[in-house]
């Protein structure tokens, strides 16, 4: 026999046991999807999902709420904006007195929240259901303490019907002098509310609300009964309203063990799934379905090949598609039962179930599966993607499909497929970098001249990067200059550059542009420091295509612009010091880099994204030295030492929406850390063909940091 679910509700204080059916999608009647988040640090802490905290969702998909961990609970609600763009999170806060609260389900517009909150009740920490409504702001809101039943000190509520005016939960009771706990039904009567007594099974004494639909009249839950075994109950209001009867759903047929708890209910109240004990007493997924007002019929749903042990989770509007847990020869799987009219039940694994719609799942695993959609083509739970732990959704569509197609997309690997967005500011930032410490390593000053000359440059640069995503980058580039004023130089110059990049999971990204460039130098009087600027500003275009570790995805790619300008400032101290017949130059540089990437659209693939307008600036200081050494008349080796330091910590934040599988999921990813301590090595020579013209080649390589991991020009520099 396999060992019991550990989510039954076993205790008053077991406030984490809430039935995953808190996370059955939304109703056919609201909008068809949810929205659902990724955490702005880039985790999968706020997904909705079983790797969550009871997440719940609005059946219009505009708001969810889950909790979260830091020191104590904390109840958050996010509210989603027509776009898809989610809201900062609000704390839902606490009942008086309270340090923590958890947040359990909302209504069908997430406007109630209702969970279950500490408070000061006399002098002792007691928990109470609480009810949340949003303010007319729609962010902030009001908590209200439902109470408890008669001579109770603690509740909790776990559901809320479509208007936000029913809760259901489970109440401390005293019954005959002894506490016991009842299953409730909490009603706004516009001044208040009244909490109602669901009573139990026949002779029972524990009952818990677990479910409600979404009028409010039926209730689902578990009571023990004569025996105290714990059995499924349906509850249904008379026509009062307020009173009603609740009854006992049928086992499987020919159930030996005598246990059943319900999961889940549909919209109409007429469908409830959950798990039943069988004939060989194990624990079997269980669906039943209303004949009439007072009766219905208990289909087991069976188990996987091998299985022995199986839990429904969800059921769609119809209850013709069930999604849950089976074991199986290969271990526990995500499951999805389709139920025919005529009653006959079909168990097949996710995994199964999406490579017959011809959806790769070769290294891709699933668990359980804990929601499922009004149609049942969209499944959500809980898997692996190589190897790595995470939500998934998956999605089998009949061609054409309104929206989306089929597929399955693990949403940490959808956050590490967004991340590569990050390959586009890194790549313009690598071409900043290769301008202005490439060929202009050197300043302007650094190149003997008459006031009536003026000098010109011809250079090119190529480099080659080999940390994380492997790619060339290269730019050729010409300029003009000339003394404008004793112990002052200026000089302009233009270039193109384009680098490319081939990222993980067969992901490339490419930029390419033109930019500006201008120095200004100016030689301190009678002192050896030549104090410059050097600024330019530049537009790319850039393109992307994003891979993922799934090989049931498909990539997405996009186009944009890309515009940045940089600033850098920096101090030579010429031939400061001299070693045999080395001349020593040291330097100090500050530099500043803007760079703004315009908001684009992806088209393509499993879940095309839209990325918002991203701006970020760099800022770093660099500390070299430069040992110059005559060879002969014509020929100077120089060779360079370099040590920079980013002062900023993080990359910019990433933002947007993806339409993954027909899902919009919004995102707002921060920055990766930033490689801030490199150094750099290299080497030159300067051959001078004759007065007037000098060829130029040099070479550097780099530590881990924002240079390339090797890089090289050659210019030629000349007077006229």
């Amino acid at each position: 026999m396999s060992a019991l679910p550990s989510s039954r509700f076993r205790k008053k204080y077991n406030l984490l046991a809430l039935p995953l059916s808190m996370f059955v999608l939304m109703s056919a009647q609201a909008a068809p999807f949810p929205t659902l988040v990724l955490d702005a640090d880039g985790t999968v802490g706020y997904l909705v999902g079983p790797t969550d905290i009871n997440p719940a969702i609005s059946a219009n998909g505009s708001v969810l709420v889950a909790n979260n961990y830091n020191g104590s609970i904390t109840a958050l609600r996010w509210a989603v904006d027509s776009n898809g763009l989610i809201s900062s999170p609000t704390n839902l806060g606490t009942l008086s007195g309270g340090s923590y609260a958890y947040a359990f389900g909302a209504n069908a517009d997430g406007a109630v929240i209702v969970g279950a909150s500490q408070t000061m009740v006399s002098v002792s920490q007691r928990i109470r259901a609480f009810r949340w409504v949003a303010d007319s702001s729609g962010n902030g809101g009001t908590m209200t303490s439902l109470g408890t039943l008669a001579g109770g000190n603690d509740s909790q509520a776990f559901a809320v019907n479509a208007n936000g005016n029913i809760v259901v939960g489970q109440s401390e009771v005293r019954i005959a002098g002894s506490i016991t706990q009842e299953a409730f039904r909490w009603v706004d009567n516009g001044s208040g509310g009244t909490m109602t007594g669901l009573g139990f099974l026949p002779t029972g004494t524990l009952s818990s609300a677990t479910a409600v639909n979404a009028e409010g009249n039926v209730v689902a839950g578990w009571s023990n009964d004569a025996s105290d075994n714990r059995r499924a109950f349906r509850w249904t209001a008379d026509s009062s309203g307020t009173t009603g009867s609740m009854q006992a759903l049928a086992l499987i047929s020919g159930a030996t063990l005598n246990f059943s708890e319900a999961y889940g209910m549909n919209a109409a109240g007429n469908i409830v799934v959950g798990v039943s004990g069988n004939q060989d007493r194990n624990y079997e997924a269980f669906l039943w379905k209303a004949i009439d007002t007072t009766s219905g019929t208990t289909t087991g749903l069976g188990f996987l090949p091998g299985g022995n042990f199986s839990k429904a989770y969800a059921v769609n509007s119809t209850g013709d598609v069930v999604v849950g847990i089976s074991n199986s020869n290969a271990g526990n799987s995500a499951v999805r039962w389709a139920v025919s009219q005529a009653g006959v039940v079909t168990a097949q694994s996710v995994a199964d179930w999406l490579n017959n719609a011809g959806v790769s799942t070769t290294n891709t695993t699933f668990t359980e599966a804990t929601g499922v959609d009004a149609s049942g083509k969209v499944i959500v739970g809980k898997g692996a993607v190589s190897g790595v732990d995470q939500v998934f959704v998956a999605r089998v569509t009949t061609p054409p499909a309104s929206a989306g197609g089929s597929g399955v997309i693990g949403l940490v690997d959808l956050q590490q497929s967004v991340s590569q967005f990050m390959a586009i500011p890194n790549q313009v930032g690598r071409l900043q970098n290769l301008m202005l410490n490439g060929a202009h390593h050197r300043t302007l000053m650094d190149q003997a001249m008459t006031h009536n000359d003026t000098c010109g440059w011809i250079s090119g640069d190529l480099s080659r990067i080999n940390r994380q995503a492997k790619g060339d980058a290269g730019l050729i580039e010409a300029g003009l200059c000339r003394n404008v004023a004793p112990g002052w130089r200026a000089g302009i110059g233009i270039g193109t550059s384009r680098l490319g990049l081939d990222l993980a999971n067969n992901g490339h990204s490419s930029v390419s542009g033109q930019y500006g460039i201008a120095e200004l130098d100016w030689k301190l009087p009678n002192r050896p420091i030549v104090a410059s600027l050097l600024g330019s500003w530049g537009k790319w275009d850039a393109s992307l295509r994003r891979g993922y570790a799934s090989t049931g995805t498909q990539a997405s790619s996009g186009n944009t612009n890309v515009n940045a300008y940089s600033l850098r400032a920096r101090i030579d101290w010429q031939d400061a010091f001299q070693i045999g017949a080395v001349n020593f130059t040291p330097r100090l540089a500050y530099t500043a880099t803007r760079t703004t990437i315009d908001a684009y659209q992806e088209t393509g693939g499993s879940a095309p994204a839209f990325f918002n307008e991203q701006k970020s600036t760099a800022r770093e200081v660099r500390l070299g030295i430069v040992g110059r050494f005559l060879l002969s008349d014509r020929t100077t080796l120089l060779g360079h030492a370099e040590i920079a330091h980013r002062l900023d910590k993080n990359a910019a934040t990433v933002s947007g929406t993806a339409d993954a599988l027909g899902l919009p999921f919004a995102f707002n990813q921060k920055g990766n850390p930033i490689k801030r301590n490199w150094g750099r090595l290299g080497a030159e020579v300067d051959y001078k063909v004759n007065e007037r013209n000098i060829i130029n080649a040099s070479s550097f390589v780099s530590s881990s940091g924002e240079d390339a991991s090797v890089s090289g020009a050659v210019s030629w520099k000349f007077l006229f």
